[in-house]
C-alpha cells in the first residue's frame, strides 16, 4: 500500500546550521568572538567542530565545546577578587623584601666584593 505525503519538507529545518555562533569558552583564544557558520561537521570523525568564516577570506575550525551551540557551560577558570589579589601582593612585600627594594634592607644581605673574583678556576686534584 503506497502512503500519500504532501508538502513534505526536503530538509528538516531543525538540522539546519545556526547562521551564526559564539565561541564561549574562556580558555579559547577566540572567546567572545561571534562567527558566520559556513558548515557543520557530518562525518563521524569531525563531528565535533564547526567551519565557520573568518575575515571573510579565512575558515576556521573551532570544536563545537567552545560554542553556544553548547548552551550553558560551567567555568573552571578562577578570577581573583581585589581583595585576593591585595593580600597576595602585601604578602609578597612582608616575605621578600629584598627583592622588592634592594637599596633598603639593611645590613643582613651580601655586600659587593672589592675586587673581582678570578676567571679562572684552580685545577681539580681529582682526575
Amino acid at each position: 500500500q503506497t502512503t500519500l505525503q504532501l508538502n513534505a519538507p526536503f530538509q528538516d529545518p531543525a538540522l539546519e546550521p545556526p547562521q551564526e555562533i559564539e565561541v564561549t569558552d574562556p580558555t579559547h583564544p577566540l572567546f567572545g568572538q561571534r562567527f558566520t557558520v559556513l558548515s557543520m561537521a557530518t562525518t563521524p570523525a569531525s563531528a565535533g567542530n564547526i567551519i565557520v568564516s573568518y575575515h571573510n577570506s579565512m575558515r576556521l575550525r573551532i570544536p563545537r565545546t567552545s560554542t553556544s551551540l553548547m548552551g550553558t557551560r560551567q567555568t573552571t577558570g578562577v578570577k581573583l577578587t581585589l581583595a585576593a589579589v591585595t593580600e597576595l601582593v602585601t604578602l609578597a612585600n612582608e616575605h621578600f623584601p629584598c627583592l622588592l627594594h634592594p637599596k633598603s634592607f639593611g645590613s643582613g644581605c651580601r655586600r659587593r666584593a672589592s675586587k673581582p673574583s678570578s676567571t679562572n678556576s684552580r685545577p681539580s686534584s681529582r682526575r
